[in-house]
């Protein structure tokens, strides 16, 4: 057994009592200090959200590689891909995968599927489309809710920004929308959805690039020989007339 304080001890016990009680404010305040910086450096979701915006502002071409993971449980489907994706404001895109082809020059849109081998051609509507590439990445609703949920490193060692956007529009089938970001350059680099039926679509974004010089005519489609193609500009092909017309004769 020690002694609390002999002749050989340099340090009395009553002092160490002193100082441990001097300790305990200092650690106090150091702990609340650093949980107040901590505070300080969390960002919000609306916060995020305005540095995304204020980025897609300043881009006037984006074009990157993605990586797109599809699971529905429902049906025993779960697939995995990668593609390219081309876009200019402000309503021109190309978006490429093995199982289709859409482009728009922002006035007609055309969608290919190899595996058909049919071309769609019709007149684009970017009201038509209210999930449209850039509006997924950049330009969130104004009506949807998006909360910050933590930080998150991607596969490729990428430090992300992750929140969480709560669909103002309830009829396109999402119910959870989570996205990405990387807060060196404020871009989306990961968005996953999810529908009520528990299925998902993940897409990973990768050598991103801002403002390049892209090549001429690639928001134009030229359908490959052995497509059959099927235009829709000027209504269902075949029945003559334009949409409005079918349904004219339908009603009657």
């Amino acid at each position: 057994m020690v002694e609390a304080f002999n002749e050989h001890n340099s340090i009395p016990m009553e002092y160490n009592r002193t100082m441990k009680q001097r300790s305990v404010p200092l650690i106090t305040a150091f702990v609340v200090l650093v949980a107040l910086s901590a505070n300080a450096a969390r960002v919000t979701g609306p916060e995020i959200l305005k540095k995304v915006q204020k980025t897609y502002k300043r881009v006037s071409t984006f074009s990157a590689d993605f990586d797109h993971d599809i699971n529905l449980p429902m049906i025993g489907m779960h697939e995995k891909m990668s593609g390219s994706f081309t876009m200019k404001k402000p309503h021109s895109f190309r978006v490429e995968s093995p199982t289709q082809t859409s482009v728009t020059d922002g006035k007609t849109i055309w969608n290919y599927t190899p595996a058909t081998k049919q071309v769609i051609i019709n007149k684009y509507s970017p009201e038509s489309m209210p999930m449209q590439p850039d509006n997924f990445m950049f330009d969130f609703a104004k009506k949807d809710k998006v909360t910050y949920l933590g930080d998150s490193t991607l596969a490729d060692g990428t430090k992300c920004h992750v929140v969480n956007v709560a669909p103002g529009d309830k009829s396109l089938g999402i119910t959870t929308m989570r996205v990405w970001i990387e807060p060196r350059v404020w871009l989306t680099r990961k968005v996953l959805t999810a529908n009520a039926d528990g299925g998902t679509s993940i897409y990973t974004l990768r050598n991103i690039k801002l403002n390049k010089r892209l090549p001429k005519n690639i928001f134009t489609y030229t359908p490959p020989e052995d497509a059959e193609v099927l235009d829709f500009r000027n209504g269902i092909p075949g029945m003559g007339g334009g949409s409005g017309d079918l349904m004219k004769q339908m009603g009657e």
